[in-house]
Protein backbone atom coordinates (compact mmCIF):
# COMPACT_ATOMS: atom_id res chain seq x y z
CA UNK A 1 0.00 0.00 0.00
CA UNK A 2 2.55 2.52 0.63
CA UNK A 3 4.45 1.57 -2.31
CA UNK A 4 1.33 2.21 -4.53
CA UNK A 5 0.63 5.88 -2.53
CA UNK A 6 4.59 6.67 -3.14
CA UNK A 7 4.10 5.92 -6.71
CA UNK A 8 1.20 7.89 -7.31
CA UNK A 9 2.95 10.93 -5.68
CA UNK A 10 5.83 10.76 -7.99
CA UNK A 11 4.28 9.68 -11.13
CA UNK A 12 1.86 12.88 -12.48
CA UNK A 13 -0.10 9.75 -15.11
CA UNK A 14 -1.83 8.16 -11.83
CA UNK A 15 -4.02 10.43 -9.89
CA UNK A 16 -2.50 11.79 -6.86
CA UNK A 17 -3.57 10.31 -3.31
CA UNK A 18 -6.54 11.88 -1.11
CA UNK A 19 -4.39 14.34 1.40
CA UNK A 20 -5.58 15.26 5.13
CA UNK A 21 -3.54 18.17 6.84
CA UNK A 22 -3.30 17.80 10.38
CA UNK A 23 -3.02 21.09 12.97
CA UNK A 24 -4.67 22.62 9.97
CA UNK A 25 -6.35 25.40 11.61
CA UNK A 26 -3.02 27.18 12.27
CA UNK A 27 -1.76 30.03 11.09
CA UNK A 28 1.74 28.00 9.11
CA UNK A 29 -0.57 25.46 7.99
CA UNK A 30 -3.42 27.99 6.50
CA UNK A 31 -0.67 29.51 4.54
CA UNK A 32 0.93 25.66 3.34
CA UNK A 33 -2.85 24.50 2.22
CA UNK A 34 -2.80 27.45 -0.25
CA UNK A 35 0.50 26.24 -0.87
CA UNK A 36 -0.05 22.80 -1.95
CA UNK A 37 -3.72 23.22 -3.51
CA UNK A 38 -1.91 25.98 -5.78
CA UNK A 39 0.54 23.08 -6.56
CA UNK A 40 -1.90 20.38 -7.10
CA UNK A 41 -2.59 18.69 -4.35
CA UNK A 42 -5.81 17.14 -3.94
CA UNK A 43 -6.56 18.01 0.04
CA UNK A 44 -10.00 16.92 1.17
CA UNK A 45 -9.96 17.75 4.62
CA UNK A 46 -8.48 19.00 7.86
CA UNK A 47 -8.04 17.89 11.57
CA UNK A 48 -7.45 20.24 14.21
CA UNK A 49 -8.26 18.39 17.97
CA UNK A 50 -11.75 19.90 19.07
CA UNK A 51 -13.07 21.79 16.53
CA UNK A 52 -15.31 20.93 13.50
CA UNK A 53 -16.84 22.96 10.64
CA UNK A 54 -15.13 24.81 8.00
CA UNK A 55 -12.33 26.67 7.05
CA UNK A 56 -11.27 28.46 4.15
CA UNK A 57 -13.80 26.04 2.42
CA UNK A 58 -12.07 22.89 3.42
CA UNK A 59 -13.92 20.41 5.87
CA UNK A 60 -12.25 20.50 9.67
CA UNK A 61 -12.75 16.81 11.50
CA UNK A 62 -12.09 16.98 15.01
CA UNK A 63 -9.95 13.53 14.70
CA UNK A 64 -8.09 11.64 11.73
CA UNK A 65 -10.67 8.64 12.35
CA UNK A 66 -13.62 10.51 11.34
CA UNK A 67 -11.87 12.51 8.27
CA UNK A 68 -10.41 9.46 6.86
CA UNK A 69 -14.08 7.92 7.48
CA UNK A 70 -15.77 10.92 5.74
CA UNK A 71 -13.44 11.36 2.34
CA UNK A 72 -11.28 8.34 1.55
CA UNK A 73 -7.92 10.20 2.74
CA UNK A 74 -5.10 8.05 1.89
CA UNK A 75 -1.75 10.11 3.08
CA UNK A 76 -1.41 13.19 5.37
CA UNK A 77 0.75 15.76 6.50
CA UNK A 78 1.54 17.04 10.13
CA UNK A 79 2.03 20.73 10.62
CA UNK A 80 1.89 21.88 14.49
CA UNK A 81 4.33 23.80 16.12
CA UNK A 82 7.21 22.79 18.13
CA UNK A 83 6.99 22.51 21.55
CA UNK A 84 8.47 25.48 22.89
Amino acid sequence: MRDDILRRVVDASVPAPKVIVQGATGRAARMHRRLMRGHGTPIVAGVSPGKSGEDDGLPIFPDCASAVAATGAEASVVMVPPLA
